[in-house]
């Protein structure tokens, strides 16, 4: 064996397999790399052109005592290769899970997979890591090749059954072991995997908790600490406010991308040396409106509260409102909006006493004025009960009709089973002649 202080000697893992020398010069850039993928300061460090007002976060700690006797894997600014290896990560040992999975997808990014959260143990002290084509596409809608709409959405699953584990010990390290190293797929360039794109977003976790591989934009948002996702999150809800206005259509699909091009320009201008495609961009505004869409939701459920004296529940009151007449409610909610601002005109509160007048963009400039005011306000509140009415009577009617078709429903099935039986009957009476006659042949 050539003696260790030779250049020309390639590092051996536990099981004395010589790695990739290309790895061995970014050994030193291990702790800057599991620090750029788990903490927003570094990120901010990677991307100059980002706000200075973003305040930058502590880097996760590692235990002192640990010792990373491997060389480490390169970030996702690895030079690309033609062919990859698809070789598992050296088994080692870490001070937390965020830098075990940092080093494990850097050393699937320069092999030419990704790696994913399958599986976690209930205590959190297993972490089941495994290739993203790990396992079976599953058809659970049991489509076929005539039913199937979208024929271009296909499954990233290969049956490939690689996966590695993250074990923590009691000492608090974790351990990565192999638990399957081989692959039945070829390998690809870093910008064809989603995970490791999303990886140069700044979506990591902090703080060495257990995390997926790509958090979403929208939880690294929630955090405000300034992260590249944040910023990723913000440039895409800001071009989406722009709208479709100056995108360009596709000379060759003839499709209007509506400015998910100009998008992707502005974050590779914003963020230098950051992956994203098209399709991310879409992922992301799905992810936004779906969070608008909550979001909305969520204040209607708390403030609406405005129909419960109807006498009837939340659902069987969404099932009689659908029927209404539209026009009818709107003219409804209008004059309640009136009357509150005649209210807040009149500057007195609930007992009669008054109270600080609020700024309306309109004041009467004269007392013959305000009382013309005044008495529209109570026409549009008398009707406003004549149709509050009318919708009592109109829900009445409907709870009504709904009645009677339960009642002619429950006559009808009764009519059924009637039937059924009196066809029964008719069959055992025709078979008794038919048993009568051959007795008496």
């Amino acid at each position: 064996m050539a003696d260790a202080g030779h250049s020309n000697t390639t590092p051996l893992d536990p099981h004395q397999q010589h790695f990739d020398p290309s790895l061995v010069a970014h050994h030193h850039n291990f702790k800057n790399i599991t620090a750029s993928h788990f903490d927003g300061s570094a990120s901010l460090q990677q991307f100059p052109n980002l706000s200075q007002g973003y305040e930058e976060q502590p880097s996760p700690s590692v235990h002192s005592n640990v010792q990373h006797n491997v060389p480490s894997t390169p970030n996702i600014g690895i030079p690309e290769h033609q062919s990859f290896d698809m070789a598992p990560p050296p088994e080692t040992t870490f001070g937390s899970f965020a830098d075990l999975h940092a080093f494990a997808q850097s050393h699937a990014a320069a092999h030419g997979y990704a790696l994913s959260i399958n599986t976690t143990a209930k205590n959190r002290a297993r972490v089941k890591l495994a290739c993203v084509c790990y396992g079976n596409p599953k058809n659970t809608h049991k489509l076929t090749d005539e039913t199937r709409i979208r024929k271009n959405r296909l499954s990233a699953k290969t049956g490939c059954r690689m996966w590695v584990e993250g074990k923590k010990m009691d000492d608090g390290t974790w351990v990565l072991r192999v638990g399957q190293g081989n692959h039945n797929h070829a390998g690809r360039n870093v910008e064809e995997w989603s995970v490791h794109r999303r990886r140069t977003w700044g979506l990591g976790g902090a703080g060495g908790g257990i995390v997926a591989g790509a958090v979403p934009a929208a939880q690294t948002r929630v955090g405000g600490n300034g992260s590249v996702g944040e910023i990723v999150w913000k440039i895409v809800e800001t071009e989406m406010a722009r709208g479709s206005a100056g995108s360009g259509i596709n000379e060759q699909t003839g499709a209007r991308d509506r400015g998910v091009g100009r998008t992707v320009k502005v974050l590779q201008e914003r963020l230098p040396g950051i992956r994203i495609y098209k399709r991310d961009i879409y992922n992301i505004r799905a992810q936004i409106k779906k969070a608008r869409l909550e979001q909305e939701q969520a204040q209607e459920n708390n403030g609406d509260t405005s129909m419960t004296d109807f006498g009837a529940n939340s659902q069987d009151f969404a099932d009689l409102e659908s029927q209404l007449d539209p026009a009818l409610m709107r003219q409804c909610q209008q004059a309640l909006d009136n009357q509150q601002q005649n209210a807040q005109l009149q500057g007195m509160n609930n007992n009669g006493t008054p109270s600080q007048l609020i700024r309306q963009p309109f004041i009467p400039a004269s007392e013959q004025q305000l009382r013309a005011h005044e008495q529209a306000n109570e026409d549009e509140v008398l009707q406003l009960r004549i149709e509050n009415q009318d919708l009592r009577d109109q829900i009445e009617k409907l709870k009504a009709e709904s009645g009677r078709n339960t009642r002619e429903a429950e006559k009808a099935k009764i009519e059924s089973q009637k039937l059924k039986v009196q066809v029964e009957q008719l069959k055992l009476e025709v078979i008794y002649l038919q048993t009568s006659e051959k007795d008496t042949q």
